[in-house]
């Protein structure tokens, strides 16, 4: 962004860079002394590239690290699982996709609903009495900036499905969520799903920040839609506040209709409108709503939902916008994601 004043394509090109990258972990021997800066250089043999990387680090005084399996997901029964929720990088047995996002409170803890999406092409089921089984297990945890579990998740799976299914089943993947219970700050999230049919184990890891109730009117933001909404997901409380489980991709059929959530934290009971906006890769707006925002006098955060038919709109790029806007239309924060339709 230096020597221009074109944001937008500052903003872009931050964008890219974060959407395509390699992630590199290693286990010094040694963090150092605290407060002494940890070199790092990044070295590729590909010609003609230029890397960006992190110059290095500095290990923060009286960080409890992990030293063995057992410190990462000690809740976990498999002990491939805690094997690789130990690792510094991730392991790829399994293709997994994660979505995670506030969305409720309970009393000072914010809700974070974390949806887990697996393939299940490499799955080893075993078929009897015309149902194909297997048991999956998926950990979820979140550790604070000093190294320790601030809540974790799991959920054991045992699945006994029709074997006419098996196709629908390939399609539509394996799909797992659980709820974790955060404080404000920056967390680390691990998760691990552990295959039994194939004893195959694959983790994700990614960083997550809660921002505290009083810093912005918009806080949480995900999606579904609604032929999402009708694929089982293991763990998703149908009676809960969310009407369909988030989703972890941001692709979508022209004939489906995606759902957008967001979480309104109003602890002072500030009156305000909700502007929401669907523009183009162009930026030509396709759709538009605003009205007062909802809110509750007993309540310090609400989830709202809004539905976006995906049939008018072309095969394409778009990013959805959700805007506070003030008495006199002035902007009080935003919230943006992108998605595609095809």
């Amino acid at each position: 962004i230096a020597q221009q004043n074109d944001l937008a394509a500052g903003l872009r090109r931050i964008v890219d860079d974060s959407g395509r990258y390699y992630l590199l972990g290693f286990a010094p021997r040694s963090d150092g002394d605290a407060d002494e800066l940890q070199r790092i250089e990044v070295r590729v043999s590909r010609p003609g590239v230029e890397v960006r990387a992190r110059e290095g680090y500095v290990a923060a005084e009286g960080v409890e690290r992990a030293r063995s399996a057992s410190q990462w997901g000690d809740s976990a029964g498999s002990p491939a699982l805690r094997e690789a929720l130990a690792l510094p990088i991730p392991t790829d047995q399994l293709a997994l996709r994660v979505s995670a996002t506030p969305m409720g409170q309970r009393g000072e803890l914010a809700l974070v609903p974390v949806t887990v999406t697996s393939a299940v092409d490499t799955f080893q089921f075993e078929e009897r009495n015309g149902r194909i089984h297997d048991d999956v297990e998926v950990w979820i945890g979140a550790f604070d900036a000093r190294g320790r579990l601030a809540d974790s998740h799991t959920s054991r799976v045992n699945l006994a499905l029709p074997a006419d299914l098996r196709a629908q089943v390939l399609e539509d993947g394996f799909r797992s969520t659980g709820t974790l219970e955060l404080s404000p700050g920056v967390y680390q999230l691990r998760i691990g799903v552990h295959e039994e049919g194939a004893a195959r184990t694959g983790s994700v890891m990614m960083e997550i920040e809660i921002p505290p109730l009083d810093r912005d009117l918009l806080r949480g933001f995900g999606l579904s839609s609604a032929a999402e909404a009708q694929i089982p997901v293991a763990g998703f409380d149908r009676d809960g506040p969310l009407p369909a489980p988030m989703v972890t991709t941001r692709t979508f059929e022209r004939s489906d209709e995606l759902i957008a959530f967001l979480e309104l934290v109003n602890p002072d009971e500030v009156e305000f409108d909700l502007a929401m906006t669907v523009r183009s890769a162009e930026g030509i707006t396709v759709a538009r709503f605003e009205a007062a925002a909802p809110w509750s006098k007993d309540e310090d955060v609400t989830v709202v939902s809004r539905r976006v038919p995906l049939a008018d709109l072309q095969r394409g790029r778009y990013e959805i916008v959700f805007r506070a806007l003030d008495a006199e239309g002035n902007e009080r924060a935003a919230k943006a994601l992108r998605f595609s339709v095809h």
